[in-house]
């Protein structure tokens, strides 16, 4: 049964990127993604603090982040970047911050979380990991994610060509989202590093520990 409902789950991953979209809006992620931006900022901190970083960004952007702006299911990247990086800002650039990783860990609770969140819970993270281009196609339209295991309880992401990559607030966030979605899948003790490299390369390191078994003296 176990078995069916992951290649139930892995089917629903084939609507990915559309056939024809408007090229010259440049590299594309899912328009649903803005309103979790928001509303997970909100969470984490007040609908006040996100107004203020709201007020910060560009004009179009702005009004793209305004509450009930009417999005098409593709906008371009820019838009997350920006916010990403007023966000990082009014938390004085740490990016290590609890606050800012724990607004990551709720987008992708809300956002992927929602989704496919049958599929994490009843993956392993190799399962997850293999399928990691095809996830990452899902919500957007470029980069190219590799998956490098390293051992049994590790393992190395690789994303390249993605606007994403430019910054050092949204490299931080991907490293914690990919993490976060590790942990998703039961997995315990789940830790991420990452490197930046000169070749336009996010390296995140990502290392877990298996769940303790139940003691059945416990049941």
């Amino acid at each position: 049964m176990k078995t069916l409902a992951k290649r139930d789950q892995a089917r629903s991953l084939e609507r990915v990127r559309p056939a024809r979209m408007d090229q010259t809006l440049g590299p594309q992620g899912l328009g649903a993604r803005i309103s979790v931006y928001r509303e997970a900022a909100i969470t984490v901190w007040s609908g006040a603090f996100v107004d203020d970083v709201i007020a910060k960004l560009d004009d179009e952007t702005r009004d793209v982040f305004r509450v009930g702006a009417v999005l098409p299911e593709w906008v371009p990247e820019r838009f997350f970047t920006a916010f990403i990086d007023a966000l990082a800002s009014a938390v004085s650039g740490d990016l290590t911050n609890a606050a800012y990783l724990r607004w990551v860990d709720i987008v992708i609770d809300r956002g992927f979380g929602e989704s496919r969140g049958l599929f994490t819970s009843l993956a392993n993270p190799f399962f997850v990991l293999r399928r990691a281009q095809e996830l990452w196609n899902s919500e957007h339209t470029t980069g190219t994610l590799v998956n490098a295991p390293l051992g049994t309880h590790s393992t190395r992401l690789t994303l390249r060509d993605h606007p994403l990559l430019g910054t050092a607030a949204t490299r931080a966030a991907l490293a914690e989202s990919f993490r976060h979605i590790i942990q998703m899948t039961g997995a315990h003790e789940v830790t991420a590093t990452h490197e930046f490299t000169s070749d336009g390369h996010l390296h995140v390191v990502i290392g877990w520990s298996e769940p303790t078994p139940a003691d059945p003296n416990d049941a």
